[in-house]
């Protein structure tokens, strides 16, 4: 509409507000001349559609999650709190003791109860050799875990306790 002439102005609204005419598609491709007799096009065309097949379609409807391939032989747990939570708060509870495993659900010691999850839920927990006799392993800042009991205590001058990483 902005590129056609208007009979009174003479000009078109888009020379008026740009100052000059605007390209339009159809001015992009270069008219090719047909070559061919309508009889032989028509040939060539069923041809063409007689070799076409359909495209398999994508099943977009299922979601597809994410399954740690470690989940099959882990002894511990991470389970997903699925609730609102604050800001900057764990996404993940546990490490809980794996008692059973079945397709699609674990069965899980929560607090001496065993508690059925899904495995969407869940994440494999490495713990150490030394954490398995049910120690309560301590988390820190690179996700790994180690007792507090193995961390060495220093105390300050004033009087401060100091648990110093293992891995320094």
């Amino acid at each position: 509409m902005r590129s056609s002439i208007k009979e009174d102005i003479q000009s078109s609204t888009a020379e008026l507000v740009y100052g000059t005419t605007l390209r339009l598609p159809g001015e992009f491709f270069v008219e090719a001349k047909n070559t061919k007799p309508s009889h032989e096009f028509i040939t060539d065309l069923r041809k063409v559609m007689a070799h076409i097949r359909p495209v398999p379609t994508s099943d977009h409807s299922k979601p597809s999650t994410f399954v740690q391939k470690e989940l099959a032989t882990c002894s511990h747990v991470f389970v997903r709190i699925d609730t609102v939570r604050p800001p900057l708060s764990h996404p993940f509870d546990g490490p809980y003791r794996v008692l059973r495993r079945r397709k699609k659900v674990f069965v899980v010691d929560i607090n001496g109860k065993s508690s059925p999850i899904s495995i969407d839920r869940l994440k494999a927990a490495f713990i150490h050799r030394d954490n398995v006799d049910g120690t309560a392993p301590a988390t820190n800042t690179r996700g790994t875990t180690s007792t507090i009991a193995d961390r060495p205590v220093y105390q300050t001058r004033s009087g401060r306790r100091v648990h110093i990483p293992r891995q320094y």
